[in-house]
């Protein structure tokens, strides 16, 4: 099998020969007669991967929600564009990276600034961090009390992201729930 157009880890594009089960050789290589040809199309290719879950519900919501980061958005002008959507339902974001913001993680107060209208969530490409609105905080804060990692000093939270309601959640071990 030959894999063609794939990057390598902390490398350049090459190509890759499997044979008999492993790596065989790496380069500019030439098909062989016969031989499987694959589009690696440019892809991270990494080995000894054998998780084959996925997440279909999390891929779904992806498909229904709003890129905050790169390359989608690259700054805090293109993040308040992006949000600019009608109506007054939640809206969710992903893939926020901190670049957008000059390095920066936004609290509920610079999110109001570009979205106070309806609810918003936002979630760091990471997926250990979630930024709210004040609006979202409203609503969920309406439902229950806030998980302990919000309310209490020491939570081991960002310093952007204070133990006071400033709408960041960061490296919980389970998810917030509300």
């Amino acid at each position: 099998m030959l894999i063609r157009n794939a990057q390598l880890w902390q490398s350049c594009l090459s190509d890759v020969r499997i044979q008999n089960g492993r790596v065989a050789e790496i380069g500019t290589l030439e098909p062989r007669w016969g031989e499987r040809l694959i589009d690696g199309g440019g892809g991270l290719l990494i080995p000894g991967l054998h998780d084959n879950h996925i997440h279909l519900a999390a891929l779904s919501a992806q498909q229904s929600s709003i890129m905050c980061g790169p390359p989608a958005v690259s700054n805090a002008a293109e993040l308040a564009r992006a949000l600019d959507k009608p109506g007054d339902g939640w809206l969710r974001g992903t893939g926020f990276h901190e670049c957008v913001m000059d390095g920066k993680l936004p609290d509920a107060r610079v999110l109001d600034g570009m979205i106070a209208h309806r609810p918003f969530r936002m979630q760091h490409r990471t997926g250990r961090m979630w930024f709210l609105n004040t609006p979202a905080l409203a609503e969920l804060l309406a439902k229950a009390a806030p998980p302990p990692a919000w309310s209490t000093t020491g939570s081991g939270l960002p310093a952007a992201c204070s133990t006071r309601m400033t709408g960041c959640a960061a490296a919980f071990s389970q998810s917030p729930r509300f």
